[in-house]
């Protein structure tokens, strides 16, 4: 499977075997996707401050961003499904219920 992948130095991106991303779909900086995750088209995931986890099962629709901004690393839990066309740039250190 081919998808954009933006490798930043000192940054690792970790992902599982059993995940799905759509070719459209771009990744910068440290991510972890773990088992059965799926991002769909046009998702994009900016991580190039901290680091962004999608937990196991978890989907990420069309035209979703999410950033993670310094000081501010984003958990998205396990069997989450986070709908079409989402923003989301996390700026408190509260836990986000997603």
């Amino acid at each position: 499977m081919t998808f954009h992948v933006s490798f930043l130095s000192r940054k690792i991106t970790r992902i599982d075997e059993t995940v799905f991303v759509d070719p459209t779909a771009r990744l910068i900086g440290e991510i972890v996707l773990e088992s059965g995750v799926s991002i769909w088209p046009f998702v994009l995931l900016r991580a190039d401050s901290n680091r962004i986890t999608v937990g196991e099962r978890s989907a990420l629709l069309d035209k979703v961003m999410v950033e993670a901004p310094k000081d501010h690393p984003v958990m998205i839990e396990r069997e989450v499904l986070i709908s079409h066309g989402l923003s989301c740039m996390v700026v408190a250190s509260e836990k986000v219920p997603w």
